[in-house]
């Protein structure tokens, strides 16, 4: 069991390193693959975006120059909202509804950059 979470969690990471996706996009469909109930792997998700975890790599992309501190600003108020909200809302669903809300995402998310 605990190598496939150390591969999941390798793969995971890497792909929030190199082009920043990993939790919503890789890491719950794999964590869900490997048999965990979607609430379970979004809380998992969760907890990896927290600040200790995600320090790691967002020191690499300032130490680069590539953070703009006031739209970063924004987004991290408002997501912190939206997070608040929809882990209330997601009590309220069924967890096949969730699965999807998330393939819906994910396929309208790669149709775009497939496009552009």
């Amino acid at each position: 069991m605990n190598i496939i979470l150390f591969i999941i969690g390798f793969i995971s990471g890497l792909t929030m390193g190199l082009i920043g996706i990993g939790a919503g996009a890789v890491l719950i469909p794999l964590l869900i693959l490997y048999g965990f109930e979607i609430k379970q792997s979004i809380a998992i998700s969760l907890a990896l975006q927290s600040i200790p975890i995600a320090l790691i790599g967002f020191n690499q992309f300032y130490i680069n120059g590539h953070f703009l501190i006031k739209p970063a600003l924004i987004i991290i108020l408002t997501s912190s909202f939206g997070i608040y909200i929809g882990s209330k809302l997601s009590n309220h669903f069924k967890s096949y509804l969730l699965k999807q809300l998330l393939g819906f995402f994910l396929i309208i998310t790669g149709f775009y950059f497939i496009k552009n």
